[in-house]
């Protein structure tokens, strides 16, 4: 997994959905 990139910001924000989803 490269979080060298924009797309870690993306992952953070996906993170966030996914957290509140699981919970």
């Amino acid at each position: 997994m490269t979080v060298s990139s924009p797309a870690n910001r993306n992952r953070r924000v996906h993170w966030r959905m996914v957290r509140d989803i699981f919970i």
